[in-house]
């Protein structure tokens, strides 16, 4: 436990049922999905990952990335480049609650 109340709700797989998005607001979250899948549970070559988002990404997006699942090193290796590209291409990058703010 963090202590923290999470504000964010991410459904499962992003199936936004009736039923999940009417309890997460009742437990005070808002729901958020992606914009931006570029598979990285899949596991691609982190060349590959990184190239996913960069050929794909658009301002405003949110970019779907996992952590704990399978093995994640692919994700992990790719984000270096993922990261200094966008920042060269004057992407600003923001927490969901900037972005959506």
């Amino acid at each position: 436990m963090t202590g923290i109340w999470p504000q964010w709700f991410r459904p499962p797989f992003g199936f936004r049922y009736p039923w999940n998005v009417t309890q997460a607001a009742r437990l005070g979250q808002a729901t958020v999905t992606w914009s931006l899948n570029p598979r990285d549970f899949e596991s691609p070559p982190p060349e590959v990952l990184a190239q996913r988002v960069l050929r794909q990404a658009r301002s405003g997006d949110i970019v779907l990335l996992h952590d704990g699942m399978r093995d994640q090193s692919c994700t992990v290796a790719a984000l270096p480049t993922i990261l200094r590209q966008l920042a060269r291409q004057s992407f600003e990058l923001l927490r969901v609650d900037q972005l959506l703010a």
